[in-house]
Formats: C-alpha cells, structure tokens, sequence
C-alpha cells in the first residue's frame, strides 16, 4: 500500500516525495564533501602534525580540540539532516523553500568549520561565537517550516532556540570580557600568542558542543 501522508498542500505520496527530492540531496551531499574537504585542507595548511608529536603545547592541543569539535558539529549535523530528509522530504510547490533554508544552514556549517581550521584568535572566535547563535536560529526555522509541512507537533524547533540563546549568552559574555568587538590580528602577530588569552573560552565552547552535540546524537541514535 502507498504510504501516504497529510500536509498543508493536501496528501502527499512520501515515495513521490522522495523520488523528487532525489537531485536536491545529492546536491547537499556534494555541499558537504566541499566543506568537509576544505576544513581539512585549511586545518593541514595552518596545523603540523610533526611539531605537536615532537614538542606538543597545551596551545597546540586546544588548537586540535577546537577543530575536533568544529568537524564534529558538521559531521553531526549532516548525520541529523540525512535521516531528517529520508522522513520529512522536500514538498512540491512552496515546500523547496526548505531546499534553500538547508543552502543557508550549510553555508553558515562551512564558515563554521573553516573558522575552526585556522589558529583562534579573539576576532576570528567571536565571529565563531556568533555564527553558532546564528546557525541553531536558521535550524530552528527549518524545524518549524517541516512541523507545518507535516502537521508534526514537535519542540525540536524550541530546542533549538534555547541552544541559539546558550551561544549567544557566551558570545554576549566574551564580547564584554574582550571590552568590545576584538579587533583583527595584527601583521607579524604569531597565532599561538594571540590564542593564549582565550584558551578558557575555547574550552568552554568544546564542552557545549560535546555536549549539546553528543546529546543529538544520542536521539538521532533513538531515531534510527
């Protein structure tokens, strides 16, 4: 029998769905390789292997952990996004929207990354900051556009929220720590010195996404 499902367009076809929204993923799945891909050149670019196993530096290890945690955010996300798409595909019509909201969200998982593949500094961390604030308000748009796609009743969307305000109230805290919005690095400034002032909130930021993340994983896991 066709599985058939109730949506704010009238009954859908889940099958139909699905075959439509074929091209899009494969899109997003090349997207993501792309980000994938550059985070990992960009980190060889900025990070050596050999100096840390010859003369590892609490520096260096939080530089590692930083990118660590940025590649596990995106990763995360792309597992959540994968089995979120196979259950609630792209709608025709005005449904595509949500093709277009996942662009964004992945543009912002690309900066995101990126920003974690190069040596932190008091600019380019609060920049970071904030794009994780920014990140969980547009998965919070996307969850609320599927729950009136779908007539599904869920809080994913509010958690979200609380998640958005969490990095936001870091970012509110770092930014007054700072005294004002950091200025960018110097020429001739080392990295590693510039990185030094802000090794706690690193660390800070790691253990929320290990957490928050770690957690979605988890429910991902229940889901599956």
């Amino acid at each position: 029998m066709e599985n058939i499902i109730l949506t704010k367009e009238g009954k859908k076809s889940v099958l139909e769905d699905k075959d439509y929204t074929e091209p899009f993923k494969w899109f997003v799945r090349i997207l993501f390789v792309v980000i994938i891909g550059n985070g990992f050149r960009t980190f060889s670019a900025n990070f050596s292997i050999d100096k840390f196993i010859d003369a590892p530096t609490i520096v260096q290890f939080t530089f590692f952990l930083f990118f660590s945690s940025g590649y596990f955010f995106v990763i995360s996300d792309f597992l959540f996004y994968h089995i979120q798409i196979e259950r609630y595909p792209y709608v025709k019509g005005r449904g595509i929207l949500r093709f277009f909201e996942d662009i964004c969200i992945f543009f912002v998982l690309y900066l995101i990354l990126h920003l974690a593949s190069i040596w932190p500094n008091p600019r380019t961390f609060w920049i970071f900051l904030l794009l994780l604030g920014i990140w969980h308000l547009l998965v919070m748009i996307w969850q609320f556009h599927v729950n009136l796609q779908y007539d599904r009743i869920r809080t994913q969307g509010i958690i979200h929220l609380l998640k958005s305000a969490i990095y936001f109230v870091i970012f509110g805290a770092y930014t007054y720590h700072q005294g004002n919005i950091p200025a960018p690095l110097t020429t001739g400034a080392k990295p590693e010195d510039a990185m030094s002032p802000i090794i706690f909130w690193i660390w800070l930021v790691v253990i929320v996404i290990g957490v928050s993340n770690g957690k979605r994983l988890w429910w991902i896991q229940k889901l599956t």
